[in-house]
C-alpha cells in the first residue's frame, strides 16, 4: 500500500463524512455523487466508476481484471489459496487455477494489449 493510496482513502473518507445520508453506512464503497446516496455502491455504480476512471487514465482495464491481478499477486506471494479462495467467495479452491498464470519473469508489469484486454470482459 503506498502512501498515496493512503491519501485518497484519506480524501474519500473526508468527503464521505460531509455526507450525512453516509453516517450509518458499514459498507466501505457509497455513492457519494449519484443517488441514492450515502449507500452502498451497487456492481453497476462501481463498473461505472472504474470505466470512467480508466477512461480518464486512457488505459484499457475492466474490473476483473483487478481480481485477477490481485488474486494472482497474492498466490505468487505466497497467499495460501484457501485464504484468497475466500477473500474472491469461491466455494471451491479448485477454481483458483484460473489466478495462476504461467507468465515469464520479464513480464511483471505486463499491460495487455487491447485485444488480450477485451477477452477479460
Amino acid at each position: 500500500m503506498t502512501t498515496e493510496l493512503v491519501a485518497c482513502y484519506a480524501d474519500y473518507l473526508y468527503e464521505r463524512a460531509a455526507l450525512p445520508e453516509a453516517e450509518f453506512t458499514e459498507q466501505v464503497l457509497v455513492n457519494l455523487f449519484r443517488a441514492p446516496l450515502g449507500r452502498a455502491m451497487t456492481y453497476s455504480n462501481a463498473k461505472d466508476l472504474f470505466d470512467r476512471l480508466a477512461r480518464a487514465a486512457d488505459l484499457i482495464a475492466r474490473p476483473h481484471m483487478v481480481r485477477h491481478g490481485a488474486a494472482t499477486h497474492w498466490i505468487r506471494g505466497g497467499t495460501d489459496r484457501s485464504v484468497v479462495s475466500d477473500l474472491l467467495g469461491h466455494l471451491s479452491d479448485s477454481s483458483m487455477s484460473v489466478y495462476v498464470h504461467d507468465v515469464p519473469s520479464g513480464w511483471v508489469g505486463f499491460i495487455p494489449s487491447e485485444r488480450h484486454a477485451r477477452a477479460w470482459v
